[in-house]
């Protein structure tokens, strides 16, 4: 296999509205700079209002978004259905941070159903994907508002490792720098629109 050199520039759009999402994505852009790729960070549910943007000098995508009453933020599916068009023939992975999937018989279903099923919606079919944990925060300070608090102790209230009444962080910082490296890994043997590794040589 012939490696072919190239400027990656790689655009890491993510919603997070509650900060736990922007930090594992602020992590994985700091990896993949330390390997020489140019990195864009855009959290999109800090923007006023979604437009279609240009996309052309990235060479590929990393889209991910924390788990809100069951999908993505609203603004992170704003922003996929203006831009998708855009990324269809570049590389994607996508990521889904979901506070359940501290528990490891939930990470397949929820890859299936938070990344792969959710980005064919748009008509995107990522290269790769993880559903990573995330945070749980049911302390008295937590900023969920009443509806989100109800739905998360309904999913939670059978499960012993969930405190109902703190902050429950589960993210784990190796699964995300394994899963930044194999991201990265794709970079090595494309050129900027076209893929010639076989990607389901990736773990997952």
């Amino acid at each position: 296999m012939i490696e072919i050199e190239v400027d990656q520039n790689i655009l890491i759009a993510y919603g997070s509205e509650y900060g736990s999402t922007a930090e594992i994505a602020e992590r994985i852009g700091e990896i993949l700079r330390d390997k020489g790729i140019k990195i864009t960070l855009l959290n999109v549910n800090k923007q006023k209002k979604i437009v279609q943007q240009d996309l052309d000098e990235y060479t590929g995508f990393l889209l991910g978004s924390g788990i809100y009453a069951g999908g993505w933020s609203n603004k992170m599916k704003k922003f996929l259905k203006k831009n998708a068009t855009q990324m269809k023939r570049k590389t994607v992975a996508g990521f889904a941070v979901c506070g359940e999937v501290h528990n490891p018989e939930r990470i397949d279903i929820a890859r299936t159903n938070f990344v792969d099923n959710y980005l064919k919606k748009y008509n995107i079919t990522p290269d790769f994907g993880v559903a990573l944990a995330g945070v749980v925060d049911l302390s008295p300070t937590t900023q969920y508002n009443k509806f989100e608090q109800k739905i998360i102790r309904l999913i939670n209230k059978k499960d012993p490792v969930v405190s109902l009444t703190e902050r429950n962080d589960f993210r784990d910082w190796e699964q995300v720098h394994k899963f930044a490296e194999e991201f990265a890994h794709l970079f090595q043997f494309i050129s900027p629109t076209k893929p010639i590794c076989n990607h389901g040589e990736l773990s997952e």
